[in-house]
């Protein structure tokens, strides 16, 4: 019995060689001393009585064997061809977009590749001692090209803007801090504390600098870019930071009449209507709250809420009244607050709650929705 278990012990040491020499494990090593096969028999005299068969026998050889191995460590060493080129994690921020009544992101080719991005500040949920990012999305991707921050900040708070001037961006916040950055790459210029904060800020015609009033100031001053120094005040109250230009002033201006019609007219003719139309689609019941117009070049753009509760938009041609194109506003509901829209560029921009719905101004297509997922 001790005969043939040995008998059969050895010709499956002498398989597991073979087997390892075919796999190129070991070049044909001597067989390990036989004080070395000690453990490997128990092992598989307790296998063998428990079971009864000799593929436990194989088994328990093969793995007790390699660890009484008489071979260098060398043998068995992991490969050492180099690995694939691994991409560089995203630039995810976890930010949603920081919505304030009437305002809406910069339209700006922040890297001169001809591509025009979006520039706009983020609100990052959970931490509130720090939560507001000033971040640039790519416009051909739509994902992060860059972020600043984490700054104070208020939720919809009055001392929080972003300016674009130039090649510069400006950013204030709620500890009264002024922070200048570089457009290409968001990288901090200048860093400054204005006492009393910036209550309001735009930018100066000319481009040289930003127009700003302070908490503690009546008056306004230029804020020099890109140093972040105040500069002269204006006296008087000339100098202020407009509301939102709807554009209905223009060359082809509308106006709406107490039974909801669009009348398109052109400057200097204001007797003649170049077209009329009901301000909203045929079909549709529009919700408590009515409807809103913008004009930016050829197009007129309406939106309202619709009765069922969602959002729509409706472009228009402003010279003839045709239809370009209409859409819903993704995911938009009763409770839905639309914080701000408009027409950027060749953009259309809805921020709902907290989502920055992009649509395209030509074609209507949607784009994106900018929020805490996509950042």
């Amino acid at each position: 019995m001790v005969d043939t278990y040995r008998d059969e012990l050895a010709a499956a040491h002498r398989r597991i060689e073979q087997l390892e020499t075919v796999l190129g494990i070991r070049e044909k090593p001597p067989r390990p001393p036989r004080r070395k096969l000690i453990w490997p028999a128990m092992g598989a005299v307790l296998l063998w009585l428990a079971a009864g068969g000799i593929f436990f026998v194989g088994c328990v050889g093969v793995g007790i064997a390699s660890l009484f191995d008489s071979k260098s460590p060398e043998t068995y060493a992991p490969s050492t061809a180099p690995k694939a080129n691994v991409d560089p994690p995203a630039k995810h921020i976890w930010a949603s977009w920081y919505p304030q009544s009437g305002v809406l992101p910069a339209v700006t080719d922040v890297d001169d590749d001809g591509v025009e991005d979006i520039v706009g500040l983020f609100w990052r949920a959970g931490k509130d001692d720090q939560p507001l990012y000033a971040a640039a999305i790519d416009g051909k991707t739509f994902g992060v090209k860059w972020s600043a921050g984490p700054y104070p900040a208020q939720w919809n708070g009055t001392r929080t803007h972003l300016v674009v001037v130039g090649r510069n961006v400006v950013v204030t916040d709620s500890q009264d801090g002024v922070h200048v950055l570089a457009l290409a790459d968001g990288s901090e210029v200048a860093h400054r504390n204005v006492e009393g904060g910036i209550v309001e800020a735009c930018a100066r015609p000319n481009n040289d600098g930003v127009l700003v009033r302070t908490g503690n100031d009546a008056l306004w001053a230029r804020l020099e870019v890109p140093t972040g120094e105040l500069r002269e005040r204006y006296e008087g109250g000339t100098a202020y930071c407009p509301f939102r230009d709807r554009g209905l002033t223009g060359d082809v201006f509308v106006t709406t009449t107490a039974n909801d019609t669009i009348v398109a007219r052109e400057r200097g003719k204001p007797k003649t209507a170049l077209w009329t139309s009901p301000a909203v689609l045929e079909g549709d019941a529009v919700h408590y709250g009515g409807y809103e117009n913008e004009v930016r070049g050829s197009t007129l753009v309406t939106t309202y809420q619709l009765k069922n509760g969602s959002r729509r938009i409706v472009a228009r041609d402003v010279r003839t009244g045709r239809e370009k194109w209409h859409a819903a506003v993704p995911h938009s509901a009763e409770g839905s607050y639309m914080s701000s829209w408009g027409i950027e560029d060749h953009f259309v921009f809805v921020v709902i709650n907290q989502t920055l719905h992009v649509f395209d101004v030509t074609t209507g297509e949607y784009i994106r929705g900018i929020d805490a997922s996509t950042t």
